[in-house]
């Protein structure tokens, strides 16, 4: 990718509504965190129409990522493959934040991060931690709501996802959510190039509230 005027900005799309971004692995052209924070410059002045956002093999700061979700209180879908996210964006979206204070994404209900694995600082990795706390933050919200009757000021997560562990929510265990683990959508798992996966995974995650194994 060479530092052309990037095409997003030259585009209009007021009623764009999903977006994947991806780069196939075995491309030999890096494609640096500043191009991409290019690439998602929307010649826009408004909030962007986006209910999904998907980014696969493609390096994006955690303060880009909040620009952009910021702009998209619509959104309900966000899958980060390999994208060298941390638990700061995730931080941030675990309460109300701004002058008047409000919700980032408040409609989000399906979140996939897989972790890029090649990447040895901690820094650039989402901890399970970090997404246990968003996920407990969200809930107390939307529950204390309900409880009162009221309309939600954030709607309720329906699946979630860290590498290969699900969070689930079943009221029958009697337990608000717990990790499982499920290694079936592996890239390890499946006769396919590295590259097939990442960007298999990045524009078909959670498509629908089915879980991954209808989708294969």
């Amino acid at each position: 990718m060479h530092d052309t005027c990037p095409v997003l900005e030259i585009l209009n799309m007021p009623q764009l509504e999903s977006l994947t971004l991806a780069r196939r692995q075995h491309h030999k052209d890096q494609v640096t965190k500043k191009q991409v924070a290019a690439l998602l410059h929307f010649h826009t002045t408004g909030n962007l129409p986006l209910r999904e956002f998907r980014l696969s093999d493609l390096w994006i700061s955690d303060a880009d990522l909040l620009q952009i979700m910021k702009r998209s209180p619509r959104l309900e879908l966000l899958a980060i493959v390999n994208g060298k996210t941390s638990d700061k964006f995730l931080t941030q979206s675990s309460t109300k934040r701004g002058r008047p204070a409000r919700w980032i994404c408040p409609n989000l209900s399906r979140v996939c991060i897989m972790t890029d694995h090649s990447s040895k600082s901690d820094k650039f990795k989402v901890s399970k931690e970090g997404m246990g706390a968003f996920v407990a933050a969200r809930l107390r919200v939307n529950q204390a709501s309900s409880t009162r009757g009221g309309a939600p000021s954030v709607s309720r997560l329906m699946n979630v996802r860290l590498d290969e562990d699900d969070i689930i929510f079943d009221n029958i265990l009697n337990v608000d959510w717990a990790w499982s683990h499920d290694d079936t959508c592996s890239p390890h798992r499946r006769l396919v190039a590295p590259w097939e996966y990442n960007l298999d995974a990045a524009s078909r995650w959670w498509m629908s509230t089915r879980h991954w194994e209808d989708l294969l």
